[in-house]
């Protein structure tokens, strides 16, 4: 059982968080769906996948000589920031598709739901945007920072 005010583990036969203070008998998240655990694993599929079939792609291209350019330059200026972005892009649909399987951090999960669809695997970000869309009541609130202090520079 988790505190609806700031997502708190609590044992079932509790009446009050721990943590917080607030009321939940009653007040509880609702069950868990196995929605998020599977968009969770799209997310990570979809990462993991694109590790290796974007480069094999790439990698077929240039053996077959259809990767030719006149401006090498050009051509490298371009393919650096393209791969940064999409290395990041992997990083935070792997990050998210953790926090969805932790059912935490909704945005960061559909944030790495996003980042799996632009990844190159679109069907399994879109599969995992869904399902994380739908199962949004079974992410647990972040906890509230105490009065005058900004909550992760504590």
């Amino acid at each position: 059982m988790f505190c609806t005010k700031c997502g708190g583990e609590l044992p079932p036969e509790a009446v009050f968080c721990r943590f917080c203070g607030t009321k939940v008998k009653g007040e509880t998240l609702p069950k868990r769906s196995p929605k998020t655990t599977i968009a969770g694993i799209l997310d990570i599929v979809a990462a993991a996948l694109s590790l290796i079939i974007v480069p094999v792609y790439f990698l077929v291209r240039a053996l077959e000589g259809g990767l030719h350019t006149y401006n090498r330059a050009a051509a490298w200026a371009i393919l650096v920031p393209l791969s940064v972005l999409w290395v990041a892009g992997i990083v935070v649909a792997t990050v998210g598709g953790v926090y969805t399987l932790r059912r935490e951090r909704f945005g960061w999960a559909i944030a790495g739901a996003v980042c799996a669809t632009a990844a190159g695997i679109w069907f399994l970000g879109l599969a995992a945007i869904t399902l994380i869309s739908l199962s949004r009541d079974e992410f647990r609130r972040p906890a509230a920072a105490p009065a005058g202090q900004i909550r992760g520079l504590v």
